[in-house]
């Protein structure tokens, strides 16, 4: 699976969901208006619904099996536990493409449907999430409850108005479940963007929906791909704003990172617990710039930056402990979507400690213990294990802690471990590397990177979108270039500029060393050295080299998922 940004520091980026039947199937009078609580995709005025004897054969379809685990990644990446998660049905009967359901708590996928994307080759499963995030989006913003305050609230309205107002705010609900949906996608590892035009025309013509006459029922594919293309654009800027916060977080640029996940929870409108866990961890590195560096520190499961430890920024508790305080309520958010979600305990858990509330810090390390071993996610319960044996070490408990960090070593790859034995046995911990000048150029698509440093403008730079002052007086620009895209953040009036280059998943170039995607961690160490920095991610890590200003993104199996090139100019 591709990565979903939650940095651990932790950041992420699970649910079993029930099984039962529809109780009631969608019927509605002879099957010429859209039946009520159902949110279609399409919507094809002949053939009958789907029975509940249908259904429950669907089950038994590999196709419902694949379709489901796609399902069960959006679900989870929702993090939303307040609601009942919905549960997932595999429809032989070609009605509705797919369709939310709020009052009965069920998605519906319909088997044409799956065939159409399955056409879609090595995209099949991005065109299934692309569809199935619409309709998640149209559960977990309760759409359907809109849809009923215009049905039983119409008052004196004629029927022509009513009809004019459900048409109205069906557009508008649609848009909003395209670029939702995308960026709920993009979050769980799913590539819609490139797949979804495509697919809204192979969907309407499998379907024999109308390319152009608008029905009453629905919108044609004329409308539906005028709201795609907006949606579309929309998305790209809210995944390039979603991404670049994350490539801010690992270069330490976190007053950046957090303005943008803040922009994400307020304009953006998508609220996740992997949005929140992200804004707690740029607030916490934030504050714990500078803190303890008049002594060796031990080092949190949030706070893998051992530069951050090493210089000091003078005397500005008040406001470390403000950032602190904003974090942990950051950290409560993404708990209270998902009560499950033992990321964001651990790293709750670091900021208690990290204030001297060493008894909530602990009940915090235990808790996300036991669900992590209840869960079977020993990379998590690593995790808990090093925050337990920093409360313990501070406690004075010295053989406690170095029984917590061993078994945490023990039982997954964890380098935290060896780096928190060294500070117990009161080892200084080695110099990271310093920031030096860029020696051989990186490039990726041949693209001079340095040369729009070094001379940017918006008239030689021609991004594909840009918003101005996008947050205060920041500004936001992406562009595509053959294989990978450009992100740029901007401030004019203090000549300020962060620029990020990533390759794409299918990249087939290498590095100035020789690195391809796929390679492992190993040859990249080799060939790269001591890295400045290594971030831990739910899907495996970040290795950061500031020398070549460049990120590499390892997956969970240990192999070059992609890289990016950064440059970073402050005041």
């Amino acid at each position: 699976m591709t990565m979903r940004l939650t940095l651990l520091f932790l950041f992420l980026i699970p649910g079993a969901l029930c099984l039962g039947q529809v109780s009631n199937p969608p019927s509605s009078s002879g099957d010429q208006e859209e039946p009520q609580g159902w949110f279609a995709y399409g919507y094809s005025t002949t053939g009958s619904f789907a029975s509940v004897d249908e259904l429950e054969r669907g089950r038994t379809n590999y196709k419902y099996r694949v379709a489901k685990q796609v399902f069960q990644d959006l679900v989870e990446a929702t993090g939303n536990h307040n609601m009942i998660p919905p549960r997932f049905e595999l429809s032989p009967v070609p009605k509705m493409i797919a369709a939310a359901n709020g009052d009965q708590a069920v998605i519906l996928l319909e088997e044409k449907a799956y065939d159409i994307c399955a056409g879609f080759g090595k995209d099949s499963l991005n065109a299934i999430a692309s569809l199935l995030g619409h309709e998640l989006i149209h559960y977990y913003e309760k759409h359907n409850w809109e849809d009923h305050f215009i049905r039983e609230h119409g008052g004196s309205m004629t029927a022509s108005s009513i009809q004019e107002k459900k048409v109205g705010n069906k557009m508008l609900l649609e848009t909003q479940a395209d670029q939702l949906g995308g960026l709920l996608a993009h979050t769980a590892g799913y590539k819609t963007l490139e797949v979804a035009p495509e697919l809204l025309t192979k969907l309407y013509e499998g379907y024999g929906l109308p390319a152009s006459s608008p029905t009453s029922q629905y919108p044609s594919l004329d409308e539906r791909r005028a709201i795609a293309q907006t949606s579309m654009d929309r998305l790209k800027q809210l995944i390039g704003v979603y991404d670049l916060a994350g490539y801010f977080l690992a270069t330490n640029q976190f007053d950046w990172a957090r303005a943008y996940y803040e922009y994400i929870l307020t304009k953006g409108g998508f609220q996740s617990r992997e949005v929140y866990n992200n804004l707690g961890i740029a607030a916490a590195l934030s504050a714990m710039e500078g803190r303890h560096a008049d002594k060796p520190s031990f080092v949190y499961p949030l706070q893998l930056d051992l530069t951050s430890r090493m210089g000091s920024r003078g005397n500005e508790e008040d406001r470390q402990i403000a950032l602190l305080e904003e974090a942990s309520r950051h950290f409560q958010s993404a708990f209270d979507l998902d009560p499950e979600y033992v990321t964001g305990l651990i790293n709750q858990g670091c900021v208690e400690a990290e204030l001297g509330r060493w008894d909530d810090a602990d009940d915090l390390a235990r808790k996300a213990v036991r669900m992590a071993r209840k869960a079977g996610d020993k990379a998590a319960e690593s995790n808990a294990l090093i925050l337990t044996g920093i409360i313990q070490a501070t406690q004075n408990d010295k053989e406690g802690a170095k029984a917590s960090f061993s078994s945490a070593g023990s039982l997954t790859y964890n380098p935290l471990a060896d780096l928190n034995l060294q500070v117990l046995n009161g080892q200084t911990l080695p110099p990271p590397p310093l920031p030096g000048p860029v020696s051989n150029d990186e490039t990726i698509d041949d693209f001079n990177l340095d040369k729009l440093f070094a001379t940017f403008s918006l008239e030689r730079f021609v991004p594909d979108y840009y918003i101005e002052n996008i947050v205060g007086s920041f500004s936001y620009a992406g562009a595509r270039e053959a294989a990978s895209t450009v992100l740029v953040h901007v401030e004019f009036s203090k000549e300020i500029y962060g620029f990020v280059q990533v390759a794409d998943l299918t990249y087939g170039g290498s590095t100035n060393e020789g690195i391809k995607i796929g390679d492992p961690v190993s040859k990249v160490l080799e060939l790269y050295g001591t890295p400045s920095r290594r971030v831990q991610t739910i899907q495996g890590e970040w290795i950061v080299f500031n020398d070549q200003q460049i990120i590499f993104r390892i997956d969970e199996k240990g192999k070059v998922f992609n890289w990016a090139l950064f440059r970073i100019k402050r005041a």
